[in-house]
């Protein structure tokens, strides 16, 4: 077989486990070589498939993991990330064409071309002759588009190997976690807090008390200040918190163990004797206003609004978040109903998390791309104790067994399509019934998060240090106004708020080019993440660097930057006049 992505082959308990850079894209050649017995979908991509082909008489079954679900990052990043000496490669992806596939052969100057409308500098292009010239690919103006695709999967293939074997070599030396045994990155994550014991005594819930519990989920705070569009200038900082969701699982007293429990006794004073609650309030006052509001409703428009205007609105909310309302918002409120926990808390996801931070500080210091896999190991190792039941299961199956399947369950099936020959992949609905998570982890995490968030925004407010826009775990405000917020924060929780650790805060602008000193000078914010940076700072010389920090939720940079060219305009002229109208 043929494939134009890397492949890497190796012996797993008397099968082949198959690793492949994007499985999706592979497993579509494969079909009609191999009886594929499983497929495990998530968000539009394969992570794992099972199948069998039948050699000389023998069975040879395949296991098939997708790398890129364990590594997020393209194979050209391998080199740099793994130390690997890695070699320029390029493809004309668009030569290769039915018709040209079909006739092999193909001019040298159409893959020049095409290489040039790819933006290909002379150098790739100088690479490229160079290489089918040293593998004696050339026939006079012609070349071997077959055995150069074949040349350039042998490469890929190297580069996944070698790439994978170093990243299971650090995971497995820092975590004591196989790879070869996970699927993605919050696998690693759940493994490494059930081997290190973080969900020892801590069960996990379903049913009606899952899905009440559910109901407390709130995602991130991203607004504008008091929701209006906001334009500034002076010199800005993003003030950014340090890891946020590893912060606050290093912050929370531990995961709450044992099992809930009906409230009954529905008075404030008996929940401030439990570990922990989830529970409906209906507010009766809010008597104090904030231009961040800590309590949010779901709007007419469907979205989640954090506003002020919550009197008289039922809202389901968790223990960490009841106490930041009543300390930040001085509210009143009536107890409906809810759950609570009375059985201690697991204190050990504070110490592994710390143990995390600690390995992931290590790599980034060594200036080690490796340390956003690490990053991703942290901030999943509370993503999935809220995970929603998956709403479809996908099959592949041959055409007998595919009418069988739709005789038997044809109430179950959303749709399935012909995947070429005689095979069908089969969407059907996933019963629910049966889902558990740790979701009153989820929900503690998540508020536990907000808290260390409202407590810098409101000590901010309280003082009249004006604070722009907040996206999750970072703020824009005036770079001068930084150190103020700073000593007021401290005289309040006796914390230092400014460093690199757990719980802390720093400016994290970014800007290429540039050593030190990089900062906003102007700041448009039209809505939830949609908002321009005019970025300023110097490189190494000292001389002055500029550019843009741009973003508009759902549409490319790219996109924004050719309709402001399309227009004859800067990016910045494009966002005034978004500003303005």
């Amino acid at each position: 077989w043929i494939c134009r992505k890397a492949w890497s082959i190796m012996p797993i308990k008397g099968k082949l486990l198959i690793l492949a850079h994007n499985l999706s894209y592979d497993l579509r050649f494969l079909l009609e070589h191999i009886i594929v017995t499983g497929y495990l979908p998530k968000n539009g991509r394969c992570l794992q498939a099972r199948g069998f082909r039948v050699v000389n008489g023998q069975q040879v079954d395949f296991t098939f993991h997708d790398t890129l679900s364990l590594i997020p990052k393209p194979l050209s990043e391998f080199g740099k990330c793994f130390g690997l000496e890695q070699g320029k490669e390029v493809m004309p992806y668009k030569l290769y064409t039915q018709e040209n596939i079909h006739q092999r052969w193909c001019p040298i100057e159409d893959a020049v071309q095409i290489l040039k409308d790819d933006g290909k500098t002379t150098s790739d292009i100088e690479h490229f002759l160079k290489t089918i010239e040293e593998l004696n690919l050339v026939g006079g103006r012609w070349f071997d588009i077959i055995e150069y695709s074949a040349y350039y999967c042998r490469r890929d293939t190297e580069v996944t190997k070698k790439g994978y074997d170093v990243f299971r070599g650090w995971v497995l030396s820092g975590l004591g976690v196989d790879t070869d045994e996970c699927l993605t990155t919050t696998s690693i994550s759940k493994k490494v807090s059930r081997d290190t014991g973080c969900f020892e005594e801590v069960y996990q819930l379903g049913g009606s008390v899952r899905d009440y519990i559910q109901q407390c989920v709130v995602g991130g705070r991203v607004m504008t200040r008091e929701n209006k569009m906001v334009h500034i200038k002076g010199k800005i900082a993003d003030f950014d918190g340090v890891s946020l969701y590893p912060s606050s699982i290093a912050r929370l007293p531990g995961f709450l163990k044992g099992k809930p429990k009906i409230l009954e006794n529905k008075s404030y004073q008996f929940l401030q004797g439990v570990d922990g609650y989830f529970i409906r309030i209906k507010i009766t006052d809010l008597r104090k206003r904030r231009a961040f509001p800590l309590l949010s409703k779901i709007n007419e428009k469907g979205s989640r609004e954090f506003t002020n205007e919550m009197i008289g609105e039922t809202v389901y909310i968790d223990k960490f978040g009841l106490e930041d309302a009543i300390e930040f918002h001085d509210i009143s409120f009536e107890i409906v109903d809810g759950v609570y926990f009375d059985e201690g808390r697991n204190e050990l996801p504070r110490k592994v998390i710390r143990q995390l931070f600690k390995l992931r500080a290590q790599h980034k210091r060594n200036k080690n791309p490796i340390q956003e896999v690490f990053k991703l190991i942290m901030n999943t190792f509370y993503g999935f104790t809220c995970q929603k039941a998956p709403e479809y299961d996908i099959k592949i199956l041959t055409e007998d067994d595919f009418n069988t399947y739709l005789a038997l369950n044809y109430n179950y099936i959303h749709s399935y399509t012909n995947i070429g020959g005689h095979k069908w992949c089969v969407k059907a609905y996933n019963p629910i019934d049966d889902h558990y998570n740790f979701v009153h982890v989820g929900v503690e995490v998540l508020s536990m998060s907000k808290r260390i968030m409202n407590e810098v925004m409101c000590t901010a407010e309280d003082h009249g240090i004006p604070i722009f826009y907040e996206d999750t775990d970072s703020t824009h405000m005036f770079s001068e106004d930084v150190p103020k917020l700073a000593e007021a924060f401290k005289a309040k929780y006796d914390r230092e708020l400014i460093g690199k650790d757990l719980g802390q805060f720093h400016d994290d602008f970014d800007l290429p080019g540039t050593a030190n000193d990089v900062h906003s000078t102007e700041f448009i914010g039209l809505g939830k993440k949609c908002y321009l940076d005019c970025l300023k700072g110097k490189d190494k010389d000292g001389n002055e660097v500029s550019g843009y920090h741009i973003r508009m939720k759902g549409v490319p940079t790219s996109c924004v930057q050719w309709t402001a060219k399309e227009r004859n305009q800067s990016v910045r002229e494009l966002y005034i006049d978004m500003f303005k109208h």
